[in-house]
């Protein structure tokens, strides 16, 4: 796909172009993706990571924990509803006391 004033398109043959536009977002459309939270494993509680995306109003479809040693890693699998969505409650995730890092997978 190329946009219309895409220098390439002049050196295609013309049976070759056809039109293409992007389709508009839905109003409600979901996306499902992973945030990795890593922190101290004393420090962090599992329950306030889940309460930043409950505060946000953000479905949570999934978890799994992994700690090794003094560090825990986190990722919660969320519905969101544009990558933007995920600015707040990732900066509000790296506020939690014993949270090193905080980003979407």
């Amino acid at each position: 796909v190329h946009r219309a004033g895409c220098r390439n398109l002049a050196s295609f043959p013309s049976e070759r172009l056809i039109a293409a536009q992007w389709a508009d977002r839905a109003v409600n459309r979901r996306f499902e993706t992973d945030v990795e939270i890593v922190g101290d494993a004393q420090g962090v509680s599992i329950r306030d990571v889940l309460d930043v995306f409950a505060g946000e109003k953000m479905r949570v479809v999934g978890t799994s924990t992994h700690s090794g040693g003094r560090r825990l890693r986190i990722i919660v699998t969320v519905e969101t509803t544009s990558i933007e969505h995920l600015q707040r409650p990732i900066a509000s995730l790296c506020a939690l006391d014993g949270v090193m890092a905080a980003h979407r997978c």
